[in-house]
């Protein structure tokens, strides 16, 4: 049998590998960390992943630190706050694109009532209740 073809590693991936070994290294991931477990975590094996020397020379500065006896911090309330500013920003520009939809939108019902004779008083009449039994 004929073992799956494994793709090379890109620089996402290794800058995905960096944050990894940074998470490791702030306690973020536990206190234990081999090769096997990083391998799990980014797809690649030992020998492609330490063949690249970013890589193996920060996976030995992660051991040493966390042979230091690193204590996982907490995360931060700024980066709460960060993420929560970047999802309102996100919903705001939302908004607005569709504000200037419904703008337009309005701006062309305006003009195409006024080419029919229909006045805006007419059209912001108040809709009659309906008689229903």
């Amino acid at each position: 049998m004929r073992k799956k073809p494994v793709p090379k590693m890109a620089l996402a991936d290794v800058e995905y590998v960096l944050k990894e070994l940074e998470a490791w290294r702030a306690g973020q991931r536990g206190s234990r960390l081999v090769w096997e477990l990083l391998e799990k975590a980014s797809g690649f094996s030992r020998q492609a992943l330490s063949a690249k020397t970013e890589i193996s020379e920060a996976f030995a500065e992660t051991k040493l630190a966390l042979k230091g006896g690193v204590k996982p911090k907490p995360p931060r309330e700024s980066d709460f706050l960060e993420n929560r500013i970047a999802s309102l920003d996100a919903e705001v520009k939302r908004y607005q694109a569709l504000e200037a939809v419904w703008l337009e939108r309005f701006a062309r019902y305006a003009y195409h009532c006024r080419g029919e004779g229909i006045s805006v008083d007419k059209l912001d009449r108040p809709i009659p209740v309906a008689d229903r039994k």
